[in-house]
């Protein structure tokens, strides 16, 4: 759904800058291998590794930086297939990194920019010009809920309310997949 749906659509708007990766063993090179390529100073991977492993440096900051370089873009960071961090990452010091990273990101509001969603609206200030989608099969969603960090990462709380939002995706039947195959994302 998000590579054949919501990607296409944001490339259409053309003021989306779309970041995506796989946690997979390494999670951390991964995001930085990820983000280094829209990185106006041309980091290298190891560096920008450095600098979330060492030196600690918040998400948003790095964002910030990309988005300096895109003015009035906003961005999407795609994290697919996020059960990887609980089946292939063996670190746990790194699976926590992007558990805090993730979740801190999501609160880090300290941006705004005007959006114009259509010719009949009018432009709504929102506030954090990015945003994360984050995709995981069902099949592991009570191992990753039994993960406090992830829990937190997942709830919604008092007075964040609404900056979360979770869809759920059930099986398709035979027909919705035959559809999906054979026509294009609406």
């Amino acid at each position: 759904l998000v590579y054949a749906g919501l990607i296409p659509h944001l490339r259409k708007q053309d003021k989306w800058i779309i970041i995506n990766f796989r946690p997979g063993q390494e999670p951390i090179m991964a995001l930085a291998s990820a983000l280094s390529t829209f990185m106006p100073d041309e980091l290298s991977i190891r560096k920008l590794y450095e600098r979330f492993s060492e030196d600690g440096i918040r998400l948003s900051n790095v964002l910030d930086e990309i988005l300096s370089k895109y003015p009035k873009h906003r961005l999407l960071l795609f994290v697919d297939q996020f059960e990887e961090i609980f089946t292939l990452c063996k670190d746990e010091n790194e699976k926590r990194m992007l558990l805090e990273m993730l979740a801190f990101n999501r609160f880090d509001t300290k941006n705004s920019i005007e959006l114009g969603f259509s010719p009949n609206q009018t432009h709504t200030k929102v506030t954090n010009p990015y945003r994360s989608v984050i995709t995981m099969r069902a099949d592991f969603l009570g191992k990753a809920l039994s993960d406090s960090q992830f829990s937190a990462l997942l709830s919604d709380s008092g007075d964040k309310k609404g900056v979360l939002n979770r869809i759920m995706v059930g099986s398709m039947t035979l027909e919705e997949l035959q559809s999906a195959i054979e026509k294009p994302a609406a």
